[in-house]
């Protein structure tokens, strides 16, 4: 699965539209996506700066993530040739470390399959869901649930999923040219629908702009 860069998307969509809040998890009204898309960039970061620097994983710190938060969906975590495998795969400029918008391509990958739309089978009841597993579902389940059986968002189901599921993190959701817009900078395909690959791309760019912009908190603090 091959997901476009969020720094590349953001030319196509309107990057004044986006509002972060550097905790979503403060808001009282928060959804299930956001809170979600929020445990993910939390977990990526707690996992992160253990070993150098702290926006970046090692192979160590991946290894780590893997093993703690990722049990279900990856196989052979604790081999280190399989880390390797996975790292090199991902690592685009091939420096031994994962910057966040690397590491979601390997989200979309797991959302796409063992996370995703061809697994949802899986039982919580018979499986111990992570923090990070559990986010995955979700983000998947909402694209699901608001398709309604189709393999894409029409342009209605498209609004409705962005209005109910990202109105804190984005502005201007209740409106309809501007959802439309968006929509229409997401569709790489132009065939007037979301697919799962390009609603994850937006997920991605907002995931991986949240990400941004607590590093950008973290160090003004320190």
């Amino acid at each position: 699965m091959r997901l476009s860069c969020p720094r590349e998307l953001s030319q196509r969509l309107c990057a004044g539209a986006l509002l972060l809040t550097p905790c979503l998890l403060s808001l009282s009204n928060v959804s299930p996506m956001e809170a979600a898309i929020n445990t993910l960039v939390s977990q990526f970061k707690a996992f992160a700066g253990k070993e150098g620097s702290n926006h970046t994983l090692s192979k160590n710190e991946l290894q780590s993530l893997l093993t703690s938060q990722l049990p279900n969906y990856t196989k052979n975590a604790s081999d280190s040739s399989v880390v390797d495998q996975l790292m090199s795969s991902v690592d685009k400029n091939n420096d031994g470390e994962l910057s966040f918008l690397e590491f979601w391509q390997f989200i979309g990958q797991l959302a796409s399959t063992h996370g995703g739309r061809e697994k949802q089978h899986y039982e919580t009841s018979a499986y111990r869901i992570s923090k990070m597993e559990s986010a995955i579902k979700t983000v998947v389940g909402q694209f699901v649930s608001s398709a309604r059986g189709k393999e894409s968002l029409n342009k209605d189901n498209f609004q409705k999923l962005v209005q109910r599921q990202l109105g804190n993190i984005m502005a201007d959701t209740d409106s309809s040219s501007a959802v439309k817009d968006m929509m229409r900078g997401l569709d790489e395909n132009q065939d007037g629908k979301v697919s799962f690959q390009e609603y994850m791309t937006l997920i991605g760019y907002l995931a991986n702009s949240l990400s941004e912009s607590k590093t950008k908190t973290q160090t003004a603090t320190n």
